[in-house]
Parts: C-alpha cells; structure tokens; sequence
C-alpha cells in the first residue's frame, strides 16, 4: 500500500483477517495438484 494512501480500518480488518485464515490453511497439495491435472484433461477433450 502507498505511504500517502489513506488508510480505512474498515478496509483493513477484514483483509488482516482473510491473511491470518490463508496463513493458516492446510491442505494435501499432491490432492489438489491431482485434482487439478485431471480436472484440466477432461476440459482439452
């Protein structure tokens, strides 16, 4: 964010909150990337 930007909590909060769930996400990555793959395939048919 720009240094003269205004700054808006109303903004912030949530977004600092979307950041603290994101950094706490886990998932199997092998699933997802398998998922993806098979996904992307059957759509180039």
């Amino acid at each position: 964010m720009p240094v003269d930007q205004h700054s808006d909590p109303f903004e912030e909060e949530p977004a600092d909150a979307l950041r603290r769930t994101g950094g706490a996400f886990e998932t199997d990555r092998a699933a997802l990337v398998a998922g993806g793959r098979a996904r992307g395939r059957r759509r180039l048919r």
